[in-house]
């Protein structure tokens, strides 16, 4: 019968076969039946490369007959091993059928030359006594080497799934980081699209337009950088118990190995005892049989092995391919930006190498796109005033939190930043924050940035009131107690701001200054005294604009059907259950709310909100 050939091909050593002699077999089977039991297959050993042997075989060809076939075609000793797939040895009784009709792969290595030794003085001893003591000891070791290897698998097991629940998590995290990053560009382009829409129109609109942009621009810049974070956090995760388990693995597949040893060994020894008689062949027999049972267990723990491994690779590409998508979502999102660089220039600098980050010029490059990575600068950097400068230009001054201790006392530095950013006096060295002139700087941008004042230039009235003037009222709370008690110059911040009441108590009997404030706001009612919430005419200016503030009235107040029926006429009937019970039910002021509240709405649809319904009020107040 012609030979049917089964093609072998090198494969590739690795460094867990570093220590052994290898020899790699690989077959491909052909699709066809399975072998008769003389039919021959052409096979081709090759060792290191190299073609050592070319012979044929078939299903009843052993392990040992190709050792003997290795011996004598290339001085290959005798008492090598045959390892399979698995890294476990193969006895040289073996078939090597199931080897050469599936891909597979064997390796030789040299058996313990001691244990060679120790063998061929246990044979030419003969001595009974000594063959049961050594196959005691192999059978301790033996046990031994089984506890060990139980405990392994198990916390093998444990690890391998916490490591894939680990990977799971990573997978997750990394692609719910990419879903956010891409639905935060994309808000920044319809946000941009709006700016561009509205800025003709009206100055109310562009400022809201543009302070939404600047949110979704943060916003952007805010999940890239934890786009970042997030994956050196995966890394964090994944590498030391990645490492953890591919070690447990291996020293499991070391303590299989060695109970395979063990278990060949005690076969070598009952094969002695049966030769000298001093075991019957029938005990031998049943030895063995269990020896064999033994060795299959471990060879499925081995196949066990392999699937983890699998397992644990697929895993893997899952995470991999998770991560290309971040990254995907990153390259998607600089599509939107155009112009800003800086939100990939900020992802980029929590993954360049170190020596890039001392870097001055990759540094300078940076911080002119999104001064707010100076954060991420060494601090020999942070101190470097033209680094600094661009940092302030570029993040509208908030990089002054980043800048060295040195600089944030530097005249020049921190009036950079609060010409641009008033709020960044917060930021400045406490002598910066009592130096006149950075204070009014700061405050003829952003009156709020008074909170950061030092207490002295909170009671400068020309500060204080530009403070107040540039922020519509808000900095008034910030103004020292003096200057709270000041008529003047709280009825300017009321006009603007009439919530501002709260914070000028000394005032808060003046029905002057109440009327200007509920006039600016209603709910400033909240805040005046018990006198002035009982006042017809004070407590009429607040309901009349806002008619929930009928709950700040005084109970007189709210018996009073003028009064009520002004509130109710302002904001509804359900107003009535803000009043004294006796308006509860009150059919015809229900009624007669219902019909003017209805005429009102006709009358104002299409006329812009009020002013104390602001955007700025609705934010700062809630």
């Amino acid at each position: 019968m012609a030979p049917r050939a089964a093609e072998v091909v090198p494969r590739q050593k690795t460094g867990e076969d570093s220590g052994c002699e290898a020899t790699f077999f690989e077959a491909e089977e052909e699709a066809s039946p399975p072998l008769e039991l003389h039919e021959l297959v052409a096979l081709k050993v090759i060792q290191q490369g190299r073609l050592v042997l070319e012979t044929q075989v078939d299903a009843t060809t052993t392990v040992g007959h190709i050792k003997g076939q290795l011996e004598l075609a290339n001085g290959t000793p005798g008492d090598a091993q045959i390892l399979t797939l698995h890294g476990l040895p193969l006895q040289n009784t073996q078939v090597l059928r199931e080897q050469i009709c599936q891909p597979a792969t064997i390796t030789m290595r040299k058996s313990d030359a001691s244990w060679a030794a120790e063998l061929e003085e246990l044979l030419g001893a003969g001595d009974v006594a000594s063959l049961f003591r050594a196959r005691q000891s192999l059978g301790l070791l033996r046990d031994a080497a089984a506890q060990d290897a139980h405990a392994l698998k198990e916390q093998a097991l444990q690890l391998f799934a916490d490591m894939t629940g680990k990977f799971k998590k990573a997978t997750s995290m990394v692609l719910s980081s990419a879903a956010g990053l891409e639905a935060a560009a994309s808000e920044l382009r319809r946000n941009r699209e709006v700016v561009f829409e509205v800025v003709p129109r009206s100055s109310k609109g562009s400022r809201r337009a543009a302070e939404d942009l600047m949110r979704c621009r943060s916003g952007l810049l805010s999940s890239a950088n934890i786009n970042g974070e997030m994956l050196m956090s995966c890394s964090r995760l994944l590498g030391p118990s990645h490492f953890e388990l591919t070690a447990q693995l291996k020293e499991l597949r070391e303590v299989l190995q060695q109970q395979q040893e063990l278990l060949l060994r005690e076969q070598e020894l009952l094969q002695l005892q049966r030769h000298g008689h001093s075991l019957s062949h029938a005990a031998v027999q049943r030895e063995l049989q269990e020896s064999h049972v033994a060795l299959e267990g471990l060879e499925e723990d081995g196949i066990l092995l392999e699937q983890l491994a699998q397992e644990l690779l697929t895993a893997r590409r899952a995470y991999r391919s998770a991560v290309a998508s971040n990254l995907i979502a990153i390259k998607r999102s600089t599509e939107y930006l155009q112009q800003d660089e800086g939100v990939v220039l900020s992802w980029a600098l929590n993954h360049v190498s170190k020596g890039r980050i001392l870097d001055r010029d990759f540094i300078l490059t940076v911080v002119q796109s999104n001064g707010e990575a100076l954060e991420d600068a060494p601090p020999e950097l942070q101190e470097d005033r033209e680094v600094v400068l661009e940092a302030l230009r570029s993040s509208n001054g908030w990089a002054l939190q980043f800048a060295a201790a040195g600089l944030k006392r530097d005249r020049e530095i921190v009036l950079t930043a609060v010409r641009r950013n008033g709020l960044s006096l917060e930021f400045a060295a406490a002598e910066m924050r009592a130096d006149r002139d950075v204070v009014l700087a700061a405050v003829q941008v952003q009156g709020e940035a008074l909170e950061f004042a030092a207490e002295a230039l909170r009671n400068d009235h020309e500060i204080v009131a530009t403070a107040i003037r540039t922020s519509r009222g808000w900095a008034m709370q910030f103004a020292s107690q003096e200057l709270r008690k000041d008529r003047r110059l709280v009825l300017g911040a009321l006009h603007a701001n009439g919530l501002m009441l709260e914070h000028a108590p000394s005032l808060q009997g003046d029905a002057e200054i109440v009327v200007a404030a509920v006039r600016s706001n209603p709910a400033a009612l909240q805040f005046a005294t018990e006198k002035l919430k009982g006042d017809k005419a004070v407590v009429l200016a607040a309901v009349s604009k806002d008619g929930n503030t009928l709950r700040y009235a005084s109970k007189a107040m709210k018996a009073s059907r003028e009064v009520v029926l002004a509130a109710a006429q302002q904001a509804g009937e359900h107003v009535l259950l803000l009043a004294d019970e006796i308006f509860h039910e009150d059919a015809g002021l229900a009624g007669m709310a219902r019909k003017y509240s209805e005429s009102d709405v006709e009358q104002s649809a299409g006329v812009e909100e009020n002013s104390w319904t602001d955007t700025v009020y609705v934010k700062t107040r809630l």
